[in-house]
């Protein structure tokens, strides 16, 4: 299952069966180096992507950094002029009950922020981290309200995947070490945490184990994805908001075409969703996918044909569209191979790299993209995990 470990940055796709060169030559600016200041109070290894705000803000976490050098992590908010400012340093508690370590991208909603962590909140104590925390945060004043802390009840145990808002309720996926996965909801409005759906209910855990990535909103259902269950390799399901109920779409396996290991959120196109997955697949290095979700029927996009990988299960940034393409980053091996974000036509299957990380002395330009892109006015922003002027991450814009 999915776990956190920054140091071992070490998933990459390599290239596709129908590889071809970029039209033209992007051009990629660090918009921000963190760890610049003493101690990382500025935050380390930006994680979880990034967020338009109001004002022209990009607001983001990082796992580590803010109160001390090593697990705490903060919000941060990066301006129009490029200067780079902490909305909230987590561990500022003591007894850490205001969270540890945000994994996934806040939300803005209301003049609000919204997100999560993978530890800390009420239930932390000497033997255990605790289940994480819902919060919000008022960036104009760096106020944070706790909504919910998880670990207790049965609700899960560690987030490290983004919500998604559906008309003022906010849905999201746990888990984090022992639990099998759990889907939940929390009303904004009563200010209320319920269960939505607690996965490995069913045999064998057909139904699917470990949603390990987000989860996305389609005319009333929650689609995603699991990285075990169903017949071993992960599923893609659908889950009735109201009632609970969970459909499998798909159960992948060593022998799918479409790849095994299901490890991003889903992207929609008209009827049609799509995924990354790990391994297997044509060349046994995973695929880009589709999936139909009236027929359920599964496609192959684009297949990968390496995978450097030392084993660890890391973070696979999703896709996103932009236009008639989708574009996509890959992780790297840690050593020969530090990333690179890529293009792919879902129509054509047509991947291009555009461009390479660590293409500059040191990595100043970055190392390891770790979160779904975001598109403004015609360019890319992102992140990387490590690199960078001090070698703890970066923000980076990437013109087409």
């Amino acid at each position: 299952m999915k776990r956190f470990a920054y140091a071992s940055i070490a998933l990459a796709l390599g290239l596709a069966d129908q590889m071809s060169p970029a039209a033209a030559v992007p051009v990629e600016t660090v918009l921000y180096s963190f760890c610049g200041q003493t101690g990382c109070a500025d935050g380390s290894n930006p994680i979880g992507g990034l967020t338009a705000g109001a004002g022209g803000n990009i607001y983001g976490v990082t796992a580590n950094g803010g109160v001390s050098q090593g697990a705490g992590g903060v919000v941060f908010k990066l301006l129009p002029d490029g200067s780079e400012a902490t909305v909230y340093a987590f561990g500022s508690d003591p007894n850490k009950i205001d969270g540890i370590q945000p994994m996934a991208g806040v939300l803005e909603l209301n003049g609000l922020l919204y997100g999560t962590t993978l530890t800390g909140g009420e239930y932390t104590n000497e033997a255990l981290p605790g289940g994480g925390i819902l919060f919000s945060l008022d960036p104009s004043t760096g106020v944070e309200n706790i909504l919910h802390s998880f670990g207790n009840v049965g609700d899960g145990f560690g987030s490290q995947t983004a919500m998604v808002n559906v008309k003022g309720v906010l849905y999201g996926a746990l888990n984090w070490q022992s639990y099998t996965g759990t889907i939940f909801a929390f009303d904004l409005s009563g200010q209320k945490e319920k269960l939505v759906y607690t996965f490995c209910g069913q045999t064998d855990c057909v139904d699917g184990k470990y949603p390990s990535a987000g989860i996305v909103a389609v005319k009333g259902t929650l689609y995603g994805t699991t990285l075990e269950g169903g017949t071993g390799y992960g599923v893609a399901f659908g889950i009735n908001p109201s009632s609970g109920t969970e459909k499998v779409l798909h159960s992948f396996s060593k022998n799918d075409i479409g790849g095994c290991g299901p490890d991003t959120t889903l992207l929609n196109r008209g009827n049609v969703l799509y995924g990354i997955t790990t391994a297997c697949g044509k060349r046994g290095y995973g695929a880009v996918f589709s999936l139909n979700r009236s027929t359920n029927a599964e496609s192959v996009v684009s297949s990968f044909k390496s995978f450097p990988t030392n084993n660890q299960t890391i973070f696979l940034p999703g896709l996103i569209r932009v236009g008639k393409k989708f574009y996509g980053a890959t992780v790297g091996n840690g050593t020969t191979d530090r990333g690179e974000v890529y293009s792919v036509d879902p129509d054509t299957g047509k991947m291009a790299a555009i461009y390479k990380f660590c293409s500059q002395t040191n990595c100043a330009d970055g190392a390891a993209p770790s979160a779904k892109l975001l598109a403004i006015n015609g360019a890319l922003y992102g992140e990387t995990i490590a690199g960078g002027a001090h070698g703890q991450g970066t923000v980076f814009r990437l013109t087409l």
